[in-house]
């Protein structure tokens, strides 16, 4: 890849990157002009999107995406794990909500936020690390093929 190609494509990367920060940060930030900032949603409102379904099937490729033993699994078995995760947790979340006292629930708000604030951290910082890998990559290309 030729110094001009790379720099074309570093300012690409470089647009999308201020284009993200400005359709998805900033909107954020405004909302809560002279109020706290964003936090992290409250573990009972989680709780009731999964037993309306929302998000079941991201929370359940998330967590078996970089499972050795799941992805060695045949077709049929993950079909019928992935059946059963999909009725499982909106039903398990449905029990939690029902059997569990608000009480318990008031207790455990703030290690709720303290955990999905770190999971939101590391999910941005996985995110900076694809890009930065990708750039690198893209980098190590430039210079190994500009001769």
């Amino acid at each position: 890849m030729s110094k001009l190609r790379f720099m074309a494509l570093w300012m690409l990367a470089s647009m999308l990157a201020v284009v993200l920060v400005l359709v998805f940060v900033f909107p954020v930030f405004a909302a809560t002009l002279g109020e706290e900032a964003p936090e992290a949603p409250e573990l009972v409102a989680v709780l009731r999107l999964l037993t309306q379904g929302v998000g079941v099937g991201a929370v359940i490729a998330f967590l078996f995406e970089k499972l050795t033993w799941f992805q060695s699994t045949g077709a049929k078995a993950k079909w019928w794990i992935i059946f059963g995760l999909s009725m499982g947790l909106p039903m398990l979340a449905q029990l939690l909500l029902q059997f569990i006292p608000p009480d318990v629930w008031t207790m455990l708000e703030p290690y709720w936020r303290v955990i999905a604030t770190g999971f939101m951290i590391w999910v941005g910082s996985q995110g900076i690390h694809m890009v930065d890998r990708y750039l690198t990559q893209a980098r190590a290309k430039s210079s190994c093929c500009s001769t």
